[in-house]
């Protein structure tokens, strides 16, 4: 709990375009392809995300990640809104299923959001919380990790925009984190866009990545 309260704080500091409580529109898809290189040379982490809009509601998706020729993370979701607060904030729940470092987990989540102006410029903030639930081979009890992004983004110039990311996490084994990841996202061509960042670790994490991600929705 204290590591939310930290992130709390923190959330006038921290965005990323495949989250938040926003549904697809009808027919849309979004596809993101990333790769992550660490900076001390360790292995590099590909991810592969999509969504796609089933009902002007209802938006499905699917998350990959892991190392080259590794895949340690496959999951299927849906994410429904389900209100919107005064003040304009939207509210969304998820339910994912699949596996992630060979178990078995479900997913539930929920995402709150809302764009903003700041000087003419358009900009968005969401939170976004998961737990990752599964059995304890073990002593067949359930377990939990804990995950939370905080982000802000902008609009800084016409094709282009500002990210920063907070990432906070609670593992069932071992010590709580966080990550700041930074962005910057150029439109390339109508739907398509560039993503380019670092990942660093500030807290329980000495980790430094390179980020870079191709975004296309169509």
């Amino acid at each position: 709990m204290r590591l939310l309260v930290l992130a709390g704080l923190v959330l006038w500091l921290a965005a990323q375009a495949q989250a938040g409580p926003w549904p697809r529109a009808k027919g849309e898809t979004f596809l993101s392809v990333s790769v992550e290189t660490p900076l001390d040379q360790g292995r590099g982490l590909v991810s592969l995300y999509a969504e796609h809009g089933w009902t002007d509601r209802l938006t499905l998706g699917l998350d990959l990640g892991g190392h080259r020729g590794d895949m340690q993370k496959t999951l299927v979701f849906a994410r429904l809104p389900f209100g919107q607060a005064p003040g304009g904030m939207r509210l969304a729940l998820d339910m994912g299923l699949g596996v992630v470092r060979d178990r078995s987990v479900i997913r539930p989540g929920f995402s709150f959001g809302r764009g903003f102006n700041l000087s003419g410029r358009p900009g968005w903030i969401t939170l976004d919380t998961r737990a990752l639930i599964f059995q304890n081979l073990l002593n067949g009890a359930y377990d939990a990790d804990f995950e939370t992004d905080l982000t802000l983004g902008i609009e800084t110039w016409r094709k282009t925009r500002a990210i920063l990311q907070l990432q906070a996490g609670i593992p069932a084994y071992g010590d709580a984190y966080v990550n700041i990841a930074p962005s910057w996202v150029i439109r390339a061509a109508p739907g398509r866009h560039l993503e380019i960042g670092v990942t660093a670790g500030i807290v329980n994490s000495a980790s430094l990545a390179a980020k870079v991600a191709l975004w296309h929705s169509f």
